[in-house]
């Protein structure tokens, strides 16, 4: 028994890994393909990088806010974008919520992703010091 519970940890733990190398190395893809084109247009616009945010927070599962971690650990997306995400987000949840209660998720995500729109921007010249 004790064996099966750490080794399902284990390989939950290997999956999660992977969707987030996975999504690291996407960006990267993009950002090399693109020549960094793609950072420097989202970097652009403020109002660019907390849509985009929103849009993938608002996402249902984590993979979305994953990718917006990464975009921010990359610099090309600010504080704004992040908080955005983060706001706009359901994680997991929003697929027992969807099965369950669709038209009570959908009302709750779009009022999440209006609240994160909002925020996102508000907050979107927030410089943080660095901890380098």
């Amino acid at each position: 028994m004790p064996m099966e519970f750490f080794r399902d940890i284990i390989i939950e733990t290997l999956m999660i890994t992977g969707i987030v190398m996975v999504m690291m190395l996407l960006i990267e893809y993009f950002n090399v393909f693109s020549g960094g084109g793609f950072g420097e247009y989202v970097k652009k616009s403020s109002l660019r990088q907390t849509g985009i945010s929103a849009f993938l927070g608002f996402t249902p599962g984590c993979v979305g806010v994953y990718a917006v971690v990464s975009l921010y650990l990359h610099r090309i997306i600010g504080f704004g974008g992040l908080l955005a995400a983060l706001l706009a987000t359901v994680g997991d949840e929003a697929f027992i919520m969807i099965a369950l209660i669709p038209k009570t998720y959908l009302l709750i995500s779009l009022i999440l992703l209006v609240l994160a729109l909002a925020f996102g921007l508000l907050f979107s010249g927030v410089k943080l010091r660095s901890i380098e």
